[in-house]
């Protein structure tokens, strides 16, 4: 049959094959890239001899289960509710061990539980004590350093942006409801903020070296490559609506705290093409689900959002809040890595069908497949640890399984073709037996999974340039104001008046600033203007010590104070 015919053929040339680089190993002439091939064409031999003398076909398109508890990423995303874990008895900040790490970071569960039961599935909050970040060094008290900091960074040419050299992926930006870019809005950043808008500083570990510390002990935990963004918003006010993202989410609260809304998502695992809620993008009601968590994440806490479930966040009335979000730079999917996987898969030793049904028919399957909203399976995240070589069976169990699953999908969609086309039918099965042989192949999976090395090797030189990065200047235009910087009122010749929900600074210059009114900025403004002598940031009424070091710099700016920051 033409079965039995393809099959002798595949079992010849991979025997030939087999039996050539062998020689050519015995010989002294054989290369590495002749053992790697060695060792794909016995595992795919193996599974041809099955074929051809048993008729085993390891994946049929019916799905079972042995029942065992094994981590399937094949599994249908099963959300449940937002679990709240109080870790705060044992958390307390005398306690915190010197090192950073997953541990750390996931105080309250263990590392393996989390990814067990959390990653990619629902979101979690782990309560602990106020002082938990204390050791991080970024706080609102700090923020101005941040700032400044990244002033500095300006012009490298590794925090470039790719698509636009002259400007950085590393800045510090600011943002109202809705995401609008309000860059033209406001003369400065200090200006934005004391009118309520929230302060976004992208790539903060790349330049703020107490960060960086921290992101380089998450790498070395696992295959990952972490970065962080800083998050700053005023009291009562909202920088982002309703979204989701394309990457899982650790947000560690710095200072204040936030409420959280978190729904299920109705496209499980997005890609960055998949997302919804911002302005550019499909709107975020056409991919929500049911709430699953409501909760007040307060300093010391930690939030985990899975990749692709919606979210929106506001500062609690009369308390600022600060946070960063942790996010792998690059999930690495089965999708990427499956293609990664094709292009050093050893086609050239299939036969000639199933050789075109492979580089035309799979290779097409694997591109298309993760647009599918059903999907989602082939948009999860290779296993934590997938790049050390300890957890490697767990890996390979995995990718068999996903493979097992394009299988069956394959056969679903291709169900017509193939009952028409006998030859076809044998090609799919030849082809398809031969990319579950090679899951097993060490040298093939390494190969796979160096495609993505670009994306860890550009993370760890943005760690290393954080870790390396000045904290003490020189600064030129922008000098960091610390909370213990003393003020001196240069002149009365400047007043402020409540209009409507503005509070206007009037210069003697004609000058004026306006911004947005609260009773705290009002009596911080009112506490400047009457003093008679120097006083510390610190000392300035209100709860936010960062709203009160951006008026004494619009101050500062405008010629009204100066500023000893020795």
């Amino acid at each position: 049959s033409a079965k039995s015919t393809a099959h002798t053929f595949f079992l010849a040339r991979m025997a030939a094959s087999r039996s050539k680089k062998r020689a050519a190993a015995v010989s002294g002439s054989g290369s590495s890239g002749s053992a790697k091939s060695t060792a794909v064409g016995v595992l795919v031999l193996g599974v041809a001899v099955a074929v051809a003398l048993t008729g085993w076909f390891p994946f049929s398109t019916q799905h079972t289960s042995s029942g065992s508890d094994v981590t399937d990423p094949l599994a249908a995303v099963s959300f449940g509710h937002g679990l709240v874990v109080n870790a705060s008895a044992s958390a307390g900040g005398s306690s915190l061990p010197p090192e950073l790490g997953l541990s750390w970071l996931l105080h309250g569960m263990s590392v393996r539980d989390f990814f067990r039961k959390h990653w990619e599935k629902r979101p979690l909050v782990l309560r602990r004590d106020e002082g938990y970040h204390d050791q991080l060094s970024a706080d609102l008290a700090h923020m101005d350093l941040v700032i400044a900091s990244q002033r500095l960074a300006k012009g490298d040419p590794l925090l470039a942006n790719p698509k636009d050299a002259s400007k950085s992926q590393a800045d510090c930006i600011w943002v109202k409801e809705g995401m609008q870019d309000l860059h033209n809005d406001y003369p400065s950043l200090s200006v934005a903020y004391l009118n309520g808008v929230t302060i976004v500083c992208h790539l903060a570990p790349s330049y703020y070296p107490p960060l960086a510390r921290l992101m380089n002990t998450l790498r070395t935990n696992n295959a990952f490559g972490f970065s962080g963004n800083i998050y700053l918003t005023p009291r009562n006010a909202r920088g982002f609506g309703m979204h989701n993202d394309d990457k899982d989410g650790f947000i560690a609260q710095l200072s204040g705290k936030k409420r959280w809304i978190v729904h299920e998502t109705k496209f499980p695992l997005p890609t960055r093409k998949q997302l919804v809620g911002r302005p550019w993008q499909q709107p975020f009601d056409t991919a929500i689900g049911p709430m699953e968590l409501d909760a007040v994440v307060s300093k010391g806490d930690l939030l985990y959002v899975p990749r692709g479930h919606l979210h929106r966040a506001e500062s609690i009335t009369d308390h600022p809040s600060m946070h960063i979000t942790i996010s792998p730079v690059k999930n690495v999917e089965w999708a990427s890595f499956l293609e990664a996987f094709a292009k050093h898969f050893p086609v050239d030793q299939l036969p000639a069908n199933a050789r075109q049904f492979f580089t035309s028919t799979v290779t097409a399957a694997l591109r298309a497949e993760p647009g599918m909203k059903e999907s989602d399976w082939i948009r999860s995240a290779l296993p934590w640890q997938y790049g050390d070589p300890r957890y490697r069976h767990e890996f390979v169990s995995q990718f068999r399984a996903v493979v097992g699953h394009l299988n069956r999908t394959m056969t679903e969609r291709l169900e017509k073709q193939l009952q028409s086309q006998p030859a076809g039918r044998v090609a799919f099965e030849v082809a398809m037996h031969a990319l579950v042989a090679t899951t097993e192949a060490d040298e093939l999976i390494v190969a796979a999974l160096g495609e993505f090395d670009v994306y860890t090797d550009y993370v760890d030189k943005l760690t290393q340039r954080g870790l390396e990065a000045p904290t003490t200047g020189p600064f030129e235009d922008y000098v960091p104001l610390a909370p213990d910087a003393r003020v001196t009122l240069s002149s009365k010749a400047w007043t402020f008046s409540k209009q409507k929900s503005a509070l206007v600074l009037d210069f003697p210059s004609g000058a004026s600033v306006s911004l947005r009114w609260t009773p705290e900025l009002e009596a911080a403004v009112r506490f400047v203007a009457d003093a008679d002598k120097p006083f510390a940031i610190a000392s300035i009424p209100g709860n936010d010590v960062f709203e009160n070091t951006c008026l004494v710099r619009v101050l500062l700016n405008a010629g009204m104070v100066a500023v000893n920051t020795q």
